[in-house]
């Protein structure tokens, strides 16, 4: 079983990216600041609830240092550090403690040389780049250590702007290079939201923002507090969007503007999303310490991603599956009720039954096995899947579990866990009876969320969208359209072993070419889909 250790483990970012792109995996954690011992242990509190199979040290890193580590395997498979960024954050200004920074530096890099891990990773903000802790104390300390290594700056998430210092070691064969996630509109991660979120009102230093053509995101402090159309990803979330001045939850900590007039609340699970934290992530009450999570966490999307390929799967020494394992696939397979079988991206909406108390739990996901795994790895109990719908698309998966969830609030014990009898359950195993006019609504509803003003006009003020696709389905408050063209193609890059696919968008009327690192295992399906002269957006779906 994967071994993996983090430091500074937060709420367990990292470990959500890991369930979800492993299932069950061997997790041991350290987490404590001394400046915030009650936030600290609360986020602690978190990590224990969402990881109880995992070991999680309530020291500081220092201090784990001071031990040799003790209690931490030997020689993990992986070793990730996001050594707190507070000292080069931007919010911060220029006065740094550099005697505390380079103080965790060097715990870091004993903790590389007392556990040896085989492969070790680093994230932080990408200012820690210029720091001296970084250039003396991690870079010569691994190098003197015999590992190899290389480090980028990386976009982590599609609907954020968090861009972050990523270092990669090891001794051996290095993980591939984690790529920059394609910036999208944080609009189409909360537009099935928004409809259920609170009204309220803009600052009086806001109000001139009240009038906008497209929905609009606006913080309501900081350094970010600048309104952000729905077709740009958020600025970085950060955990002082949701602490006051006294330590105290921000309840009001952003807001999304109408175009209707409307001003809405933005919620938790909002950031949630836009962080890309799993629907399963259960957060404990109190803004603020969702939000120092939320704020300081590595986003689940990233390690999923990156450490999920075959490639990153066959350096870490994941295994292949056993028969046993197989097996249990097939049985998985003929639990699954499938809308459209030519669909090659899809969601899942579940139904599964806890053997040990018989509850059941409705929630969705992208990998069905995985998410069985994780459920019986976390519970600690065997879990029978009931019936899985595979849909074509998230916002439809998401909009059958809402209804789900109403359906049977009344049976709710605690998050999506609910106490069902067998005739409720057999109503759900009939999706015949209810998806034809569920779906049918959520198309109608998903449809009206995307529509934005002037866009009945915009061909008419574009005529290039005649002729090209509209690679950002949306326009800023000045029409600016990206649009692409063809199907791209596809070519390797003998330096790093790898195919890129290859595309064209036209940004503020200049054409462009961009690149995007195709998985191996998707290099036959996006083959598939330019020789169907598939566009250039359906494309980068896929990958």
């Amino acid at each position: 079983m994967l071994k993996v250790v983090t430091l500074f483990s937060g709420g367990g970012g990292v470990e959500a990216g890991l369930v979800d792109a492993f299932g069950e995996f061997e997790g041991y954690g350290v987490e404590l600041n001394p400046k915030n011992v009650k936030l600290s242990s609360k986020i602690a509190d978190c990590y224990e609830r969402n990881f109880p199979k995992h070991k999680l040290f309530r020291r500081t890193i220092e201090d784990m240092a001071a031990t040799e580590f003790s209690g931490l395997p030997k020689n993990p498979d992986f070793l990730l550090s996001s050594n707190e960024c507070v000292f080069s954050s931007l919010e911060q200004g220029a006065k740094l403690d550099e005697s505390e920074e380079i103080s965790q530096a060097m715990a870091t890099m004993q903790a590389v040389y007392f556990l040896q891990p085989k492969h070790f990773c680093l994230e932080n903000v990408k200012q820690y780049l210029k720091s001296n802790s970084f250039r003396f104390v991690i870079c010569e300390n691994l190098k003197a250590l015999g590992y190899n290594y290389d480090f980028r700056i990386v976009r982590l998430t599609t609907h954020q702007s968090r861009d972050r210092l990523i270092l990669w070691a090891s001794k051996g064969e290095l993980l591939p290079e984690p790529q920059d996630a394609i910036p999208g509109g944080w609009w189409w991660a909360v537009a099935d939201l928004v409809d259920d979120l609170p009204e309220t009102e803009l600052a009086p230093s806001q109000l001139k923002y009240q009038n906008v053509d497209v929905p609009t995101w606006l913080n309501r402090c900081g350094r970010t507090a600048r309104p952000i159309p729905g077709n740009k990803p958020v600025g970085t979330i950060t955990k002082s969007i949701f602490i006051d001045s006294k330590g105290g939850n921000r309840n009001k900590f952003a807001c999304i503007i109408l175009p209707d007039g409307r001003v809405k609340q933005a919620s938790i699970e909002c950031i949630r999303r836009l962080q890309t934290f799993p629907d399963w992530y259960c957060f404990i009450d109190g803004t603020a310490v969702a939000g120092s999570i939320l704020g300081n966490a590595v986003p689940p999307q990233f390690i999923r991603d990156w450490l999920g390929s075959e490639e990153a799967k066959a350096a870490l020494g994941v295994k292949e599956m056993t028969v046993k394992e197989m097996a249990n696939a097939r049985r998985l397979e003929e639990s699954i009720y499938i809308i459209e079988p030519e669909a090659i991206s899809s969601s899942f909406v579940y139904l599964i039954k806890r053997l040990g108390d018989g509850i059941y739990k409705i929630g969705i996901t992208t990998d069905i096995g995985k998410r069985l795994n994780s459920i019986t790895y976390n519970c600690g109990s065997e879990v029978v899947l009931e019936i899985a719908i595979k849909l074509p698309k998230a916002y439809m998966a998401r909009f059958v579990e809402a209804f789900l969830h109403k359906k049977f609030e009344n049976k709710k014990i605690v998050g999506e866990w609910f106490r069902l009898n067998s005739h409720e359950v057999s109503s759900i195993k009939q999706p015949n009876d209810y998806l034809p006019a569920l779906l049918k609504k959520a198309k109608n509803k998903y449809i009206s969320s995307r529509v934005i003003p002037k866009a009945s006009s915009l061909s008419e003020q574009n005529p290039e969208l005649a002729n090209y696709e509209v690679y950002e389905s949306y326009t800023s408050g000045q029409d600016q359209v990206i649009l692409s063209r063809g199907s791209g193609s596809i070519i390797f890059d003998q330096t790093r072993n790898r195919y890129l696919y290859k595309f064209d968008v036209k940004v503020e009327g200049e054409w462009k070419s961009r690149t995007k690192y195709i998985k191996k295992e998707l290099l036959e399906v996006v083959q598939s889909a330019r020789s169907q002269k598939k566009s250039v957006r359906e494309i980068l779906s896929l990958i």
